[in-house]
C-alpha cells in the first residue's frame, strides 16, 4: 500500500482549503461566534449529575434491580454484593434459631412424655426408651423447623421485601425500618384478629427502629449508605 507524501493527496483537499478550515475553526473557538457552542456558565453540571439527582431520578424498580439482580455483569458491584449477602442473613438466622429451639423443645418434650405416660405400662425398658426418644425427636424436629421457617420469613419480609418496597425515596430512613417491621409483625398475627395484629405491629416496630438506628450508624461509619453505594453503582455501570 502506497501512502502519499503530500497533504493534498492524503486529505483529498488542497493546502489552501485546509488552512481556511482551520482558520474558521480557530475563529469560532476564540470569538465564540456560534451560540450553540458557548457553554452556559450559570448551568450547574455537577448538580445535574450529582448522586442525589441520579438517586431521585431513578425508579423503585431500578433500585431493587441494582440490589437484588442476579445479572453476572453486576456481580462485582459493591451494592449487589451487599444485596446477595443480605439475602443469606435471614437463612442463617432461621437455621440457627430453629436448631436451638428444636433442641430446647426436645428436652421439654421428654418431661411431657414422662408426665403423660406416668401410669403407662410398657413391655420393657427398651420399648419405653424408644417411645420417649421418638416423641422427643418428633416434637423437637417439628418445632425447630416451624420456628426456623417463621424466623426466616419474618426477618426476610421485614428486612428485604417490605423495607425495599417502602423505599420510595431511595434513602435509608428510620421510619421505613419501623414501618417494615410493624407491617410484617401484623401479618405474622393475621389469623389472631385485628387487635392482636395491631399490638404485634406496634411491638415489632420497636426492634425495627433499633435495627434502623444500628444500620444507619454502621453504614455512615463505613461510608456505605444506600445513597453512596447507588451513586457509585451508577458511576461504574453507566459511566456518567
Amino acid at each position: 500500500m502506497n501512502i502519499p507524501d503530500a497533504d493534498e493527496d492524503l486529505l483529498a483537499i488542497d493546502t489552501e482549503k485546509l488552512d481556511s478550515i482551520l482558520e474558521n475553526r480557530d475563529e469560532v473557538i476564540n470569538n465564540q461566534t456560534i451560540p450553540e457552542l458557548i457553554p452556559d456558565e450559570t448551568y450547574n453540571f455537577s448538580k445535574q449529575f450529582s448522586p442525589i439527582f441520579r438517586l431521585y431520578s431513578s425508579t423503585i424498580y431500578d433500585r431493587i434491580h441494582a440490589v437484588y439482580s442476579t445479572d453476572p455483569f453486576l456481580s462485582d458491584q459493591e451494592l449487589n454484593k451487599l444485596g446477595r449477602t443480605a439475602r443469606k442473613i435471614p437463612v442463617y438466622l432461621g437455621i440457627s434459631i430453629g436448631m436451638i429451639a428444636g433442641v430446647m423443645r426436645a428436652f421439654v418434650s421428654y418431661d411431657e412424655f414422662l408426665r403423660a405416660n406416668k401410669y403407662t405400662i410398657f413391655v420393657n425398658n427398651e420399648t419405653a426408651r424408644r417411645h420417649s426418644l421418638d416423641h422427643c425427636i418428633l416434637k423437637g424436629a417439628v418445632f425447630g423447623i416451624s420456628t426456623g421457617c417463621k424466623t426466616d420469613i419474618f426477618f426476610y419480609s421485614s428486612k428485604h421485601s417490605t423495607v425495599t418496597v417502602l423505599r420510595n425515596s431511595g434513602e435509608n430512613k428510620l421510619l421505613e425500618h419501623a414501618v417494615g417491621w410493624g407491617i410484617t409483625g401484623s401479618l405474622y398475627c393475621f389469623n389472631r384478629g385485628f387487635k392482636r395484629m395491631l399490638i404485634a405491629g406496634m411491638i415489632a416496630s420497636v426492634p425495627g427502629l433499633l435495627t434502623g438506628v444500628l444500620s444507619m450508624l454502621a453504614c455512615r461509619a463505613s461510608n456505605s449508605t444506600f445513597e453512596e453505594l447507588y451513586a457509585k453503582y451508577l458511576n461504574e455501570t453507566q459511566k456518567i
